[in-house]
Order: C-alpha cells, then sequence, then structure tokens
C-alpha cells in the first residue's frame, strides 16, 4: 500500500490521474516462472477536510474507501463520497 498527497488537487482532478495511473499498471505484465500476469490496482480516493484533527484520519478514509473498491471488483477506485465535504 502507498499513499499520494495531491495539492490543489479537487476530486474530479484526483479521478482523472488515479485512473491514468490504474490504466497504466493494469498495461503492465509480469513474467514469472514462464507464465505471465496482469496486474491491478485498487485506489481509495478522500480529500483531506478542515476538520481533520489528525493525518490518520485522512488515511482512515483512504483507507476504507481502498477496501470498498476492492470488494468492489479488481482494478477499481473508490472515493470516501459520504466523508467529502
Amino acid at each position: 500500500m502507498f499513499n499520494l498527497i495531491l495539492r490543489h488537487c479537487d476530486e474530479a482532478h484526483g479521478q482523472l490521474l488515479l485512473s491514468q495511473i490504474r490504466q497504466r499498471i493494469e498495461c503492465h505484465r509480469l513474467a514469472f516462472a514462464g507464465q505471465f500476469f496482469t496486474l491491478s490496482a485498487v485506489i481509495g480516493l478522500t480529500q483531506i477536510q478542515a476538520s481533520d484533527a489528525t493525518p490518520e484520519e485522512v488515511l482512515a478514509r483512504a483507507d476504507k474507501a481502498c477496501y470498498t473498491a476492492k470488494f468492489s471488483g479488481r482494478n477499481r477506485i473508490a472515493t470516501a463520497q459520504s466523508e467529502l465535504a
């Protein structure tokens, strides 16, 4: 797992950037033991809110959105929409 912090980035632009990253990951093939594997990513997106007291609050929302994406299927992006201001 890794995190990206995108400054001056609204939700729509974040969706666009993350979709491009997800597509680039999907284009890669991993060769191992004579077999090729398709890579995929699940991504959780949230925005930093004025009410966030700690970085952990932001990361917890992103993590929750990531699990939503994971349980919705492979290669998806989920937004913590109900949490956004």
